[in-house]
Protein backbone atom coordinates (compact mmCIF):
# COMPACT_ATOMS: atom_id res chain seq x y z
CA UNK A 1 0.00 0.00 0.00
CA UNK A 2 1.69 3.64 -1.17
CA UNK A 3 0.44 6.43 1.77
CA UNK A 4 0.70 9.58 0.95
CA UNK A 5 3.44 12.07 2.72
CA UNK A 6 2.57 15.61 3.86
CA UNK A 7 4.20 17.31 1.38
CA UNK A 8 1.35 16.53 -1.16
CA UNK A 9 4.18 14.85 -3.46
CA UNK A 10 3.69 11.27 -4.73
CA UNK A 11 3.98 8.87 -2.12
CA UNK A 12 6.70 6.79 -2.35
CA UNK A 13 7.11 2.51 -1.03
CA UNK A 14 10.16 0.62 -1.92
CA UNK A 15 10.10 -2.85 -1.18
CA UNK A 16 13.38 -4.90 -1.61
CA UNK A 17 13.29 -8.30 -1.71
CA UNK A 18 16.22 -11.06 -1.69
CA UNK A 19 15.92 -13.33 -4.80
CA UNK A 20 18.65 -16.16 -5.35
CA UNK A 21 21.71 -16.38 -3.88
CA UNK A 22 23.48 -13.13 -4.59
CA UNK A 23 20.90 -11.26 -5.89
CA UNK A 24 18.36 -9.14 -5.48
CA UNK A 25 15.00 -7.06 -6.95
CA UNK A 26 13.82 -3.66 -5.95
CA UNK A 27 9.98 -2.30 -6.54
CA UNK A 28 9.43 1.77 -6.53
CA UNK A 29 5.87 2.32 -5.70
CA UNK A 30 4.63 5.86 -6.17
CA UNK A 31 1.44 7.38 -7.06
CA UNK A 32 2.31 7.52 -10.48
CA UNK A 33 3.10 3.68 -10.94
CA UNK A 34 5.29 1.14 -10.18
CA UNK A 35 9.07 0.69 -11.24
CA UNK A 36 11.30 -2.28 -11.21
CA UNK A 37 15.02 -2.98 -10.48
CA UNK A 38 15.56 -6.78 -11.16
CA UNK A 39 18.21 -8.70 -10.38
CA UNK A 40 21.12 -6.70 -8.78
CA UNK A 41 23.94 -8.23 -6.98
CA UNK A 42 25.82 -8.30 -4.11
CA UNK A 43 29.10 -7.35 -5.72
CA UNK A 44 28.46 -3.66 -4.23
CA UNK A 45 27.03 -3.15 -1.22
CA UNK A 46 23.69 -1.84 -2.38
CA UNK A 47 21.29 -1.88 0.39
CA UNK A 48 24.10 -0.30 2.52
CA UNK A 49 24.31 2.37 0.08
CA UNK A 50 20.36 3.14 -0.47
CA UNK A 51 21.05 3.29 3.53
CA UNK A 52 23.32 5.99 3.29
CA UNK A 53 22.05 8.03 0.49
CA UNK A 54 18.76 7.98 2.81
CA UNK A 55 20.40 8.93 5.56
CA UNK A 56 21.99 11.65 3.91
CA UNK A 57 18.72 13.11 2.57
CA UNK A 58 17.50 12.66 5.87
CA UNK A 59 20.31 14.97 7.50
CA UNK A 60 19.86 17.75 5.01
CA UNK A 61 22.17 16.85 2.23
CA UNK A 62 21.56 18.22 -1.05
CA UNK A 63 22.00 15.25 -2.99
CA UNK A 64 23.40 11.49 -3.00
CA UNK A 65 23.68 8.62 -5.55
CA UNK A 66 24.39 5.13 -5.51
CA UNK A 67 24.38 2.51 -7.86
CA UNK A 68 23.13 -1.10 -8.43
CA UNK A 69 25.33 -3.70 -10.52
CA UNK A 70 23.53 -5.62 -12.74
CA UNK A 71 27.05 -7.53 -14.22
CA UNK A 72 27.50 -5.57 -15.96
CA UNK A 73 24.53 -3.27 -16.17
CA UNK A 74 23.95 -0.24 -13.79
CA UNK A 75 20.78 1.29 -12.07
CA UNK A 76 22.04 4.62 -10.59
CA UNK A 77 20.18 6.78 -8.28
CA UNK A 78 20.80 9.98 -7.89
CA UNK A 79 19.05 11.79 -5.29
CA UNK A 80 18.64 15.73 -5.25
CA UNK A 81 17.22 18.24 -3.39
CA UNK A 82 16.66 21.89 -4.94
CA UNK A 83 15.18 24.82 -2.87
CA UNK A 84 11.33 25.54 -2.75
CA UNK A 85 11.29 22.38 -4.75
CA UNK A 86 10.28 18.58 -4.18
CA UNK A 87 13.19 15.48 -3.20
CA UNK A 88 13.92 14.03 -7.30
CA UNK A 89 14.89 10.76 -7.59
CA UNK A 90 15.73 9.24 -10.41
CA UNK A 91 17.03 6.38 -11.28
CA UNK A 92 18.83 5.35 -15.28
CA UNK A 93 20.01 2.63 -16.40
CA UNK A 94 23.51 2.31 -18.01
CA UNK A 95 24.85 -0.86 -20.34
CA UNK A 96 28.45 -1.36 -18.22
CA UNK A 97 28.69 -0.21 -14.52
CA UNK A 98 32.68 -0.69 -14.99
CA UNK A 99 32.29 2.29 -18.09
CA UNK A 100 31.86 4.80 -15.58
CA UNK A 101 29.55 6.85 -17.67
CA UNK A 102 28.44 10.28 -17.07
CA UNK A 103 24.64 10.45 -15.70
CA UNK A 104 23.74 12.48 -18.67
CA UNK A 105 24.59 9.16 -20.93
CA UNK A 106 22.00 7.16 -18.97
CA UNK A 107 18.27 6.21 -20.21
CA UNK A 108 15.93 7.14 -17.46
CA UNK A 109 13.82 4.20 -15.70
CA UNK A 110 12.16 6.62 -13.74
CA UNK A 111 11.73 9.52 -12.07
CA UNK A 112 9.29 10.60 -8.69
CA UNK A 113 9.37 13.56 -6.67
CA UNK A 114 8.36 13.52 -2.96
CA UNK A 115 9.49 14.67 0.17
CA UNK A 116 12.95 14.33 1.45
CA UNK A 117 11.13 12.45 4.32
CA UNK A 118 8.86 10.62 2.65
CA UNK A 119 12.06 9.33 -0.14
CA UNK A 120 14.08 8.45 3.56
CA UNK A 121 11.11 6.82 5.42
CA UNK A 122 10.52 4.33 2.36
CA UNK A 123 13.93 3.19 2.04
CA UNK A 124 13.99 2.71 6.16
CA UNK A 125 10.73 0.63 6.22
CA UNK A 126 11.88 -1.39 2.87
CA UNK A 127 15.18 -2.32 5.28
CA UNK A 128 13.38 -2.85 8.01
CA UNK A 129 10.71 -5.61 6.08
CA UNK A 130 13.86 -6.99 4.70
CA UNK A 131 15.59 -7.42 8.18
CA UNK A 132 12.27 -8.90 9.66
CA UNK A 133 11.98 -11.42 6.52
CA UNK A 134 15.31 -12.69 6.91
CA UNK A 135 17.04 -11.74 10.20
CA UNK A 136 20.55 -11.57 10.20
CA UNK A 137 21.47 -14.64 9.75
CA UNK A 138 19.14 -15.17 6.69
CA UNK A 139 20.06 -12.29 4.74
CA UNK A 140 23.81 -13.34 4.99
CA UNK A 141 23.51 -16.24 3.77
CA UNK A 142 21.82 -14.65 1.06
CA UNK A 143 23.40 -11.39 -0.10
CA UNK A 144 27.34 -12.94 0.69
CA UNK A 145 29.21 -10.83 0.02
CA UNK A 146 27.92 -8.09 2.78
CA UNK A 147 25.92 -8.30 5.71
CA UNK A 148 23.20 -6.98 6.81
CA UNK A 149 23.45 -2.87 6.86
CA UNK A 150 22.17 -2.52 10.64
CA UNK A 151 23.73 0.42 11.77
CA UNK A 152 22.91 2.12 8.45
CA UNK A 153 19.09 1.19 9.10
CA UNK A 154 19.46 2.19 12.86
CA UNK A 155 21.21 5.57 12.07
CA UNK A 156 18.18 6.06 9.87
CA UNK A 157 15.91 5.38 11.59
CA UNK A 158 17.09 7.48 14.69
CA UNK A 159 17.27 10.70 11.84
CA UNK A 160 13.79 10.00 11.41
CA UNK A 161 12.38 9.50 14.67
CA UNK A 162 13.96 13.52 15.50
CA UNK A 163 11.81 16.01 14.27
CA UNK A 164 14.09 18.66 11.98
CA UNK A 165 13.84 22.51 13.96
CA UNK A 166 15.11 24.15 10.98
CA UNK A 167 13.58 22.18 7.81
CA UNK A 168 15.03 22.95 4.26
CA UNK A 169 12.25 23.85 1.96
CA UNK A 170 10.74 21.29 0.36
Amino acid sequence: MVTQDNSGEAALRIELKLSVSGWADCRVLTTHGVFEINGFGDCTDAFGDLLRAALLIATGATNASLSFDGEPLEWRWTIERRPFEPLLVKVATFADIYAHAPDADGDILFSVQCSPDAFSMAVADGAQRLLDEFGLDGFASRWQLTGFPLRGLRALQAALAIEDPFPLPP
